[in-house]
């Protein structure tokens, strides 16, 4: 072992090691990747990665892919997507433009890759709301019409979705234009809602306590006959998936389990 690799495997006194990483981080964490102290590296690169700041992101970018640091390469990557004005106004910013295009166009391409991601996570967030949104309705639909598969008050007076369905039903009842030449965009929503309801309703087969939501056992013997497309197979799927997410999400625990989640939480197993 070299002089240098033995100087840099030995263990600091106690109490020093975190003041000693954390005043030359980023020359430890290049030197414990030159050398291979694995140990060294990885207190290194947590120390810069928390002590990160706008100033040093361009820098530390380029030091966490010289030295294999991912966690640092990350923590970098993240800053520089959240507060982009503060990076491009910093040394390491325009000197990587003037004289380092790879790495100008590696952190422009990570800034696009995390816009993508977030636009992603909001579709997916608004998309799920949807989902759940029209579980809500189904439901809804069940509790107006007394269906038997609506449990007892689960349509308060004060629902907003119940008193939306029952005037958007009043509606549908008195309008005069659904019946005309291209009809009304609010009766075509209240039949597209009926149409959802048939395809995840569960009781539209029982006959002893058949579903009363009007038009569903038309549209159940329809869809029979009539081969749904992906689209709508797709929407029917996420509508009951998210339907069965909001029953175990409102499904009361037992107070038996509830009282032993409670007594395991403050017991000596749950601490350690």
């Amino acid at each position: 072992m070299r002089p240098n690799a033995r100087v840099l495997s030995r263990r600091v006194a106690p109490g020093t090691e975190e003041e000693l990483v954390a005043a030359h981080g980023p020359q430890l964490l290049a030197l414990a990747h030159a050398y291979r102290v694995e140990w060294l590296k990885r207190a290194a690169e947590a120390a810069v990665s928390a002590r990160l700041t706008a100033d040093r992101a361009v820098d530390m970018l380029k030091l966490a892919r010289l030295c294999d640091a991912p966690l640092l390469y990350a923590r970098c990557a993240r800053l520089a997507a959240k507060d982009f004005a503060a990076v491009e106004a910093t040394d390491g910013w325009r000197f990587a433009r003037r004289h380092d295009p790879a790495l100008e166009l590696e952190l422009l391409q990570l800034l696009e890759g995390a816009d993508q991601r977030r636009a992603r996570w909001a579709r997916a967030r608004a998309s799920q709301e949807a989902y759940r949104q029209l579980g809500e309705a189904m439901g809804s639909l069940d509790c107006i019409f007394d269906a038997a598969s609506a449990g007892p008050g689960t349509c308060r007076d004060g629902d907003a979705t119940c008193q939306g369905l029952r005037l958007l039903m009043r509606h549908f009842a008195a309008c005069a234009r659904k019946a005309a030449p291209g009809g009304c965009a609010r009766c075509k929503r209240m039949l597209q809602l009926f149409r959802l309801h048939a395809s995840v309703c569960d009781r539209a087969e029982l006959q002893d306590q058949p579903c009363r939501v009007p038009f569903c056992s038309h549209f159940r013997a329809k869809m029979q006959a009539e081969k749904a497309d992906k689209t709508w197979r797709l929407l029917v799927k996420k509508v009951r998936r998210a339907r069965a997410m909001v029953s175990l999400a409102n499904r009361q625990v037992p107070e038996v389990v509830a009282m032993s989640w409670v007594k395991y939480s403050s017991s000596k197993w749950a601490r350690n």
